[in-house]
């Protein structure tokens, strides 16, 4: 190779950039934390807490999900974080939580989402009429998910909220994972006796039935009074029964242990999924019902606060803007971050024209090519210019990966029923 030629070639790898002080996602934000007031406190987790916030200039309540950037990146969850946000923007359905809007400061992202009343799911009260509307309201959610290419990995009680009319909306989708991301599906993820027996076994792939796993033991949970399937005292115990053993279904109608040993069955090819819960006599007629209510839908209008409540519990310290004259991580670790529902009605749309180019198509289209950009050092600043909002960006960075270890219950144990 000649010295001209060489030089031509050194000429074309991109230069690396300097990281800015502020990056321009967060410069051209439209919604900042000074937009919120806080009204109490939700509930605390790993990441942060929720908050019950009022927005200044409409007195509309939202549920504000607020997640410390040095807690994510020192616990190798910015992913996490990204993904979260990238489903509740693209994926919309009525059992579903919405996203509103989503920003940052320099030490904290914020996530508003849609608040609920009527609060979580307590397995052990709900009323008997109301668990075969509440399982299909969930069963269809799912479906959606699954359809767009996404797995929850983490449905339980405490991740079912209701609205003020008494709907169920699917809620917290913090270890969410897209259907073809390979390393993903192989992570131990989820609350533990929720958890499918395949995601136990480290030497294969699970896939979306894990969801329907998870479905079928909060149907049991809600049909028993409160009581898991597979219960134990010691976690090797609960391990064993969720491979091994068959839950008891002592006090179930013939129709309702058809329906959950169906959910729970352990190969996930012979799982039911929606199309079989249709069919069954415990849920088809509900879901039937509630798929001809399903009409053109768009977002609930958050309710308006109706009573003027003083902030306590210190909850004021999330939307202190001056604590964050310090960052703590690299400034554009979350570039693209910032979502705003009004302006997204043409990224919607463009997710739904062009299924093909993104990780949300429809799994009844035959052609499903995902084109993920792999993003390196060497051509980040070429890449960087297609933005957050186009399509899904992997980034190649050390503090992008997924971390494999196991998310117990633990880390969610401190969510409020109200938590998105």
């Amino acid at each position: 190779m000649t010295a001209a030629s060489e030089e031509e070639c050194l000429a074309r790898v991109p230069r690396p950039q300097r990281i800015p002080r502020q990056p321009r996602a967060m410069s051209e934000q439209k919604t900042r934390p000074r937009d919120f007031e806080p009204v109490r406190m939700l509930g605390k987790g790993a990441f942060g807490a929720v908050l019950l916030v009022r927005k200044k200039n409409s007195a509309k309540l939202y549920a504000l999900k607020v997640m410390k950037k040095r807690s994510l990146v020192d616990r190798n969850c910015v992913n996490v974080a990204r993904v979260e946000r990238e489903v509740l923007a693209v994926v919309r359905h009525p059992f579903l939580v919405s996203l509103y809007y989503a920003f940052q400061s320099k030490s904290r992202l914020y996530l508003v989402t849609e608040f609920c009343r009527g609060g979580a799911l307590d397995a052990a009260t709900l009323e008997k009429t109301r668990i075969p509307t509440c399982a299909a309201q969930l069963a269809l959610a799912i479906e959606h998910l699954h359809a767009r290419g996404v797995i929850h990995r983490d449905i339980k009680a405490a991740n079912v909220l209701f609205d003020a009319r008494g709907d169920a909306r699917l809620a917290d989708f913090g270890l969410a994972a897209y259907c073809d991301d390979a390393s993903a599906r192989k992570s131990f993820t989820g609350t533990l006796e929720y958890m499918a027996p395949e995601i136990f076994r480290k030497d294969t792939h699970y896939t979306a039935a894990v969801d329907w796993w998870s479905l079928g033991c909060l149907l049991y949970e809600m049909l028993s009074g409160g009581r898991t399937p597979f219960r134990a005292a010691r976690p090797r115990d609960l391990f064993h029964n969720i491979l091994f053993a068959t839950p008891a279904y002592e006090g179930l109608k013939e129709e309702e242990v058809s329906c959950v040993s169906a959910l729970l069955q352990k190969e996930p090819s012979l799982r039911a999924n929606a199309r079989a819960l249709r069919a069954s006599v415990y849920l088809g007629d509900e879901i039937a019902r509630l798929e001809r209510d399903l009409v053109l839908w768009h977002p609930p209008t958050p309710p308006v606060d109706d009573c003027n409540a003083t902030p306590t519990d210190g909850c004021e310290s999330y939307l202190d803007s001056e604590r964050d004259s310090n960052p703590c991580v690299r400034p554009d670790a979350f570039k693209g971050f910032a979502y705003c529902i009004d302006d997204d009605d043409d990224e919607y749309e463009n997710h739904h024209d062009h299924h093909h180019h993104h990780r949300f198509s429809s799994s009844h289209h035959k052609d499903r090519h995902h084109h993920t950009a792999r993003v390196t050092p060497k051509n980040a600043r070429r890449r960087s210019s297609l933005g957050g909002r186009r399509r899904r960006v992997s980034i190649n960075f050390p503090f992008f990966r997924t971390s494999s270890t196991a998310n117990f219950a633990s880390s969610n144990s401190g969510d409020d029923s109200s938590s998105p």
